[in-house]
């Protein structure tokens, strides 16, 4: 079994997979005895001992890929951070053995273990990944001037000076780094006595696989499989047994003096981490392309939600892990509170949050009132003012001031209405409408001063708002920016009411909803490049449903 590949447009980089290849999934437990298993793959699965059927596949595959691309001889250690548990976490899968010999990892401090991620939450030092592995030993396929590290970040906090992972002996001493916190570049530090050099570029944005490789005098620097730098030369070195102290990552570096240094900023999130030899250009890649499968196939957020609605059918189940891994890919997944994919066909089935998949107001898990029709198109207001859907999400509470976007995919021809509605007091709210008597506003918290109009009779397609600052507040239509850019001053106060789908939060002045929505998100603002490239997702999963404009 393998991934295919959906043709790329701008902010879709979606791996998708086939729905014969979901439904396998789906039913892997009874069809495990029919499998080829690979042998290095049952042994980290016998040694974790936890994986669910669909980790257990995905790993498997995942090592298969990794020997196809030459990546497998080349790597010590490979930390796929499987499962939610310090236990399930530890393991390397080149060496699934309980020893520090075998580069197992120990856990130093508080941290925290999710559903295939690991978080510094505290944002000190004292909480880091020991992997036993000391360079300056030799027994390992890392070596002088062949050099290879990596791993996956799924969430990045801006703001801090910390390294990923490293070792080193001393600030002019010998070092191997990996680091996304200082100058807001990605570094790939390899310095030695006699100086030494830094690979280091700017990339888009820091979610994804990071890579570090040194092969003979060129040192490289990776995002996502592709060269980010020029390739930096250095002389060749011989003082790699220097190296005494082992390889630490989740937020720290090894020094030899000072013990563990450069406290992460808190909210950085991890989902893998890999030591040992050079790649070359194609094994990078071919890294890359390897991590993304195993980390699509075994998304929790994707499980959760398909977990949580239950009814789902395998071309929806498809389509839910499909946006996830856009989202996720463009950098803004973190950025939203609620998703609402309206996917399936029944009340039941639309309340759900994707980001929280819980049945709780909490969660802001919906609330529908009134008459409202559910089919596989979404969800379909009646145009009266018993008809609006309660988010249970208060924006006092979870959001910030001058930091918001709303959004929505309307199936509507000449719809009618507002779409979000949350106000503390007048002026002071967030409201969207697209089109009463052919004119759309946008109040981005403060309808005085920084209201976005734009005429339109047509209410297809997504549209969605955002303010990013107190002077930044824009409003698009399929990702393409409509209106100018609203400069005026921002409100002062936030909602102390839920945001309201369909009707007036405050008041009952008659602008009700009529539309069928199909998708609405609420969160933090977004850039103009994350709105488009979000619109482009938003589009291919209403395509995946067949349910498009």
């Amino acid at each position: 079994m393998g991934f295919y590949c959906k043709k790329k447009s701008k902010g879709v980089g979606t791996i998708l997979i086939s729905e014969e290849m979901l439904r396998n999934y789906i039913t892997l437990a009874q069809q495990q005895s029919e499998l080829q298993f690979d042998a290095d793959a049952t042994a980290f699965i016998d040694a974790v001992g936890t994986l669910t059927a669909i980790e257990t596949e995905a790993v498997n595959q995942f090592v298969i890929d990794l020997k196809a691309g030459g990546v497998w001889a080349k790597k010590d250690a490979i930390y796929p951070l499987l499962g939610n548990t310090a236990t399930s976490h530890k393991w390397n899968l080149k060496d699934p053995r309980d020893l520090d010999a075998a580069f197992r990892i120990t856990w130093v401090g508080a941290l925290t273990h999710g559903g295939g991620y690991i978080e510094n939450t505290l944002g000190t030092l004292g909480n880091y990944a020991d992997t036993h592995l000391i360079p300056a030993n030799l027994n390992t396929l890392m070596t002088t001037n062949d050099i290879g590290i990596s791993f996956w970040k799924s969430a990045h906090v801006g703001g801090g000076n910390y390294t990923e992972m490293g070792t080193e002996d001393g600030d002019t001493r010998p070092r191997i780094q990996l680091q996304t916190g200082w100058g807001a570049n990605l570094d790939f530090d390899n310095y030695w006595y006699s100086g030494g050099e830094r690979a280091t570029f700017l990339p888009s944005n820091y979610i994804g696989l990071m890579s570090g490789n040194r092969i003979g005098t060129a040192l490289k620097a990776f995002k996502d499989g592709v060269l980010g730098n020029s390739v930096v030369n250095d002389p060749p070195q011989n003082d790699h047994t220097i190296l005494v102290k082992p390889m630490y990552f989740m937020g720290h570096s090894r020094n030899a003096t000072t013990g563990n240094v450069s406290a992460p900023t808190v909210g950085q999130q991890y989902r893998a981490f890999t030591l040992g030899g050079g790649l070359t250009d194609a094994e990078t890649l071919a890294e890359y392309n390897a991590w993304k499968d195993l980390l699509f196939k075994a998304d929790y957020d994707a499980q959760a939600f398909v977990s949580a609605v239950g009814t789902l059918t395998a071309s929806e189940e498809l389509a839910v892990y499909n946006l996830i891994a856009g989202l996720k890919e463009n950098g803004t997944w973190n950025k939203y509170i609620a998703i609402y994919p309206f996917i399936g066909g029944t009340a039941a089935e639309h309340k759900w949050n994707l980001k929280d998949p819980r049945d709780l107001d909490v969660a802001f898990r919906l609330t529908f009132n009134g008459a409202i029709t559910h089919d596989a198109n979404g969800v379909t207001l009646g145009g009266v003012s018993t008809s609006f859907i309660d988010t249970h999400l208060i924006p006092n509470t979870e959001m910030a001031l001058n930091d918001f976007n709303v959004g929505m995919y309307s199936k509507t021809l000449e719809g009618i209405g507002i779409d979000f509605s949350a106000e503390a007091a007048y002026p002071h709210r967030i409201s969207m409408f697209v089109r009463w008597n052919g004119t759309s506003e946008f109040d981005g918290h403060n309808d005085g001063t920084s209201r976005i109009t734009y005429s339109t009779v047509n209410t297809q397609g997504y549209f969605n708002q955002t303010r990013v600052s107190g002077t930044d507040h824009r409003a698009f239509r399929d990702g393409v920016q409509i209106s100018t850019t609203q400069t005026g001053t921002s409100g002062t106060t936030l909602s102390t009411d839920s945001f309201y789908i369909g009707k007036y939060r405050r008041s009952d002045n008659g602008l009700y909803s009529n539309k069928n929505y199909a998708f609405c998100v609420i969160g933090k603002g977004l850039t103009p490049e994350e709105s488009l490239n979000d619109s482009n997702v938003i589009a291919a999963f209403q395509t995946e449903l067949s349910r498009a404009n």
